[in-house]
């Protein structure tokens, strides 16, 4: 919705994905569990939007 979108899986023990936001021009991670609003929020800012939870 916001133009972000996937680029890869990242490896190890949290697991999550490597998304690309062009509102920063840059990449970003996106934990692979996201269970709290804090943790919502904090990957909303990576991404270069509003917090929402």
């Amino acid at each position: 919705m916001a133009g972000c979108f996937p680029l890869r899986t990242q490896d190890g023990d949290e697991g999550g994905e490597i998304w690309y936001t062009p509102h920063l021009n840059r990449e970003f991670m996106l934990e692979a569990r996201v269970i709290d609003p804090i943790t919502a929020n904090a990957a909303l800012r990576r991404a270069g939007m509003e917090e929402a939870f």
